[in-house]
Order: structure tokens, then sequence, then C-alpha cells
């Protein structure tokens, strides 16, 4: 019940609707578990979803402290600025997908450069720490991350939205990338 009541919640998704302009996909609910102390995932190396918006909603399960690993968010980031111009327009191109290039990934080393010379389009980590039952709302489109569980467990049901139709998280979509590849 309280996934079906969590879809369709009226304020979480003219919220989103809202920000999207109007329109955006259909999402499905998913549950990330996250119960493995010190494990090291991928998704703990800050990365953005997608070069365009993409609105991600967490409804958390279970308190969140420093210790749950906590999503972290990277303050102004989903904005678009000249230190993402040639990573997003490189994602968006699809370039050598074929070996498995990742260009939406940031390093510990770029990200304190950018934090260094943008102050004014990316400023600090925010680590997303909440009770049971908060909701949090973010544009994946943003510098993000996950965190290393420390103690305890992480559970929450999870949203995703995107303006454009067709998506899959982390990807473009996929009347997008049929123009780019129709045009070589």
């Amino acid at each position: 019940m309280i996934k079906k009541e969590f879809l369709k919640n009226i304020i979480i998704n003219d919220i989103c609707k809202s920000y999207l302009g109007g329109k955006m996909n259909e999402s499905r609910v998913y549950a990330e578990y996250k119960y493995k102390k010190l494990l090291i995932d991928p998704n703990m190396r800050a990365h953005v979803d997608s070069p365009f918006k993409i609105i991600k909603v967490f409804l958390l399960l279970n308190d969140i402290s420093i210790d749950n690993a906590p999503f972290s968010y990277y303050k102004k980031s989903h904005t678009f600025n000249q230190w993402r111009i040639l990573k997003d327009l490189l994602e968006f191109s699809q370039v050598d997908k074929k070996y498995f290039s990742h260009y939406a990934n940031y390093s510990d080393i770029e990200l304190r450069k950018i934090l260094r010379e943008y102050p004014e389009s990316i400023s600090g980590r925010i680590d997303m720490t909440g009770k049971a039952g908060d909701v949090i709302i973010t544009d994946n489109r943003g510098v993000h991350q996950g965190n290393i569980l420390y103690d305890g467990y992480r559970l929450q049901l999870c949203l995703a939205y995107g303006p454009l139709g067709d998506f899959d998280i982390g990807n473009i979509p996929k009347h997008i990338t049929n123009l780019v590849k129709n045009s070589k």
C-alpha cells in the first residue's frame, strides 16, 4: 500500500511536474537496500545520472544518519555551467561507448579543482540524513554519490522522473539517442 501511495502522491507529483516544465514520464517504484557494512560500490564515485534534468525522489524507510550511508549531493551542481559542458557533450554523443567509457563520473581531484575554480556554480557536499518517513527530492543531473555503510542499514523507496519521455536512469532519453545515432 505504501508503494502505491508514494507513487501517486499528489504533492510529490506536482513538485516534480512543475520542476520538469509540466511534462514527465511515468515512474516506477523501486527499493534501495544497503546492508553490507564497509562495502564499496560504483555509486560511491561522484557522478551525474544524465546531462538532462532527472528527478529522483527518496522516501526514507529507516532513520538515516551519517553512519547509514546517506545520499550526498553537491549544491548548485545541477545547473548548466562551463565546468560540465564537455563531459555532458561526450556523454550525450555516446562517443566511445563501445569501450564502456563513462564521462559522467568525477574524481576527487576534479571535484576539488571545480569547487575551488567555480564556487558560484558548485559548492559543498550535503549528506542527506533524515528520519523514517522523510522525503528527499533531487535533480540527479547534479553531482551526487553514495556513501559507505558503517552501521545498521539503509532502506528507501525511490521514484525517478525525466521530462522527455522514455528514459532509463543513467541514460539519455531513447528518442534523443536515436537522433544522435541517425546523424552519423
